[in-house]
Formats: structure tokens, sequence, C-alpha cells
């Protein structure tokens, strides 16, 4: 049972390395948020207002930057000041991108399916917008 769950990380480590850091905290934090919006809407069907939304993406964002947190510095090798505002501003655009879409298009039973792809997108975004900073810094 172990090896099983130790080659589905393998798998996943596979096709996830390409992505950065960026990527990688994007996705986690799209597929956590988009879980827990698809949780919330078994539950609650009724509509949901702006405010309401601006405060489940609040609370979203701080437990997606938490995880991330803890799965990147804990986990792996990276200290929390070198992450800490990169996986911030990562997990705010995800999270409360992945909140207003899903309600948008009230397409919550695939919120985690769309988090994971608006979190790998963004987190591109991000790492190429780094790579294209530290170009210039270095006068390429």
């Amino acid at each position: 049972m172990l090896s099983r769950i130790m080659d589905g990380f393998a798998i996943i480590g596979r096709f996830t390395k390409y992505f950065g850091l960026c990527g990688n905290a994007g996705i986690l934090s799209g597929i956590i948020s988009g879980f827990i919006l698809m949780l919330a809407s078994l539950e609650n069907n009724t509509s949901i207002s702006d405010k309401e939304l601006f405060y489940i993406g609040f609370i979203l964002t701080i437990f997606c930057y938490s995880i991330v947190l803890i799965v990147f510095s804990g986990l792996g090798s990276y200290t929390i000041k070198s992450i800490a505002l990169p996986s911030f501003i990562n997990s705010v655009l995800v999270v409360f991108t992945t909140v207003y879409i899903t309600n948008y298009f009230d397409c919550f039973c695939y919120a985690w399916l769309l988090g994971a792809i608006i979190g790998l997108l963004i987190g591109l975004i991000l790492c190429r917008i780094n790579s294209f900073n530290k170009n210039i810094k270095n006068g390429l």
C-alpha cells in the first residue's frame, strides 16, 4: 500500500517538476481552495453575495498560504524567508480568482480542477515575470 502511494507521488513529481516553485504553489493553492469550495457547495446551494465571496476568499487565502509554507519549507528544501512573499502573492491571486470564477460560472462540482488550472496559469505567469525581472537586473 505504501509503495503504491510513493509511486503516485513519483508520477506527480515527474509531471510537476517543470512548473517550478510558482507553478507548484499555484496548483496546491488552487486544488485546496477549489476542494474546500466544492465541499462547501455540497452543504449549501444558495447564491453567494460579493461580500461573502470576499470573506471566503480571505479565509481560504490564509489557509492556503499556511499550507504552502508548511509544504515547501517543512517538506521541501526552501526557507520561509525565501518563499514567504512570492507564495503569499501567488495564494492571493489564485484563491480569489478561483473563488470568483467558480461562483460566476456556478461550477462548484469542478472547483478543484478549475483551481488547479488557474493556479498553474497564474504560477507560470508569476515565474515568467520573476525570471524577466532577474534578467533585467543582470543586464541580459
